[in-house]
């Protein structure tokens, strides 16, 4: 999945559903101070109460573009898409150079797998002359086009919101994912040296650069990037966590030797479709999503008590980011290692797993563990694994 950035409302008139009528007379005044309120609402993920508060004043705002473009917003996060569509082609109806709404209009098609309409809508967004950042409606139309498998229009709006907001780094970001995924892994770290530069306080954008580093087998420049990432990320956050994990693991494998597989995961370059939200005032990227609590761990434990069978692999990989597993997969592959994933589920979330062999017999995966590192000069782990979908690892 890929990422669609999203934009800032910048307080242009708005208006709202239609039907109904106000709870009270309300003056011009008021009506912009229930619409402050329920933007609050959603800064606060509370989209019900948004919507309560808009129901109040659906009559008194109708014509007002801002509230049918708050209205679509708040839609959007409880997961009605085709209300949230309607309602922001009610704003650009009002307002042909909103171009905040045009965006969102976007991405709200894009929630129901309407390429085309998206495409025109983000393609309407770019082209009002008054929009502040046009940048971020390009970027939409490159992950469009990404997404579909055009990587050329992809490339194409990349560089067209470089060009408009050279300090993007989410451009950088998925230009490297770009390049990564047609396995140019040089050019990805190349694009990625250049992101950090411009935008020299994204850790997500660092520590990105830093896995990419450890696939290539550049551990010592990727420890640099970690340890940037540790001083630059608020502590206890996803970046600070996922560097530590990084930290531990080279210095577990031998410092600079490379990376212990069993520790590292990969910075989720292209997160799933809970990230395609537009944003509200003042919020430059959407906040990340929060985790959804699930059956796995239980689902793990049933696996295992109906089915105690078990393999042994070679385990050079490990990465929360099944893109990234497939990146280092097909790296292996075309050397002519039967390279392979597997999908476990460990601490509580769910890892791909990349191995070059596997069998039940434990020694003699260790003796094709001990080839494979003497021949490619990376550590392979020997690791026991389950026969199920979701699989626990042994602890390390």
């Amino acid at each position: 999945m890929v990422f669609f950035f999203c934009l800032q409302l910048l307080g242009c008139a708005g208006s709202g559903p239609g039907g109904g009528k106000d709870i009270e007379r309300l003056s011009p005044r008021e009506v912009q101070i229930r619409l402050d309120l329920a933007e609050a609402y959603l800064r606060g993920n509370e989209p019900r109460l948004s919507l309560q508060e808009l129901s109040r004043i659906q009559g008194t705002a109708a014509a007002l573009p801002r509230f049918h473009f708050v209205l679509g917003f708040t839609h959007f996060s409880l997961g009605h898409w085709g209300d949230a569509a309607a309602a922001f082609q009610k704003a650009v109806a009002l307002d042909p150079a909103y171009a905040e709404a045009w965006n969102n209009l976007g991405l709200a098609y894009l929630a129901d797998d309407n390429y085309k309409s998206a495409e025109a809508a983000f393609t309407s967004a770019l082209g009002v002359p008054t929009y502040r950042t046009p940048e971020i409606a390009a970027l939409n139309l490159a992950m469009l086009h990404m997404e579909q498998g055009d990587s050329a229009k992809a490339r194409q709006y990349i560089d067209l919101a470089l060009e408009l907001n050279w300090r993007l780094g989410q451009a950088y970001l998925l230009a490297a994912e770009l390049a990564a995924g047609q396995g140019d892994l040089d050019k990805a770290i190349e694009l990625l040296e250049r992101g950090v530069a411009a935008d020299l306080n994204n850790t997500r954008m660092m520590l990105t650069l830093a896995e990419y580093l450890l696939l290539v087998g550049k551990s010592r420049d990727a420890r640099l990037w970690l340890e940037r990432v540790q001083a630059a990320a608020p502590p206890n956050s996803p970046e600070a966590d996922i560097a530590l994990e990084y930290l531990n693991s080279l210095d577990r494998g031998g410092g600079e030797a490379g990376n212990d597989a069993t520790s590292i995961s990969a910075i989720v370059v292209r997160p799933t479709r809970d990230s395609e939200v537009p944003s509200l005032p003042q919020l430059v990227e959407p906040p990340a999503p929060e985790p959804v609590s699930g059956d796995a761990d239980v689902e793990a434990q049933e696996i295992q008590d109906v089915d105690q069978s078990a393999i042994f692999i070679v385990q050079i990989g490990a990465f929360k980011d099944q893109g990234n597993a497939d990146v280092l997969r097909k790296r292996y592959a075309d050397k002519g290692y039967p390279s392979d994933m597997a999908e476990i589920l460990h601490r509580g979330s769910t890892w791909f797993i990349v191995f070059i062999d596997s069998s039940v017999e434990k020694e003699r995966v260790q003796r094709r563990a001990e080839q494979f590192q003497k021949q490619e000069k990376i550590p392979a782990v020997v690791t026991r694994i389950g026969m199920g979908r979701y699989l626990e690892l042994d602890a390390p």
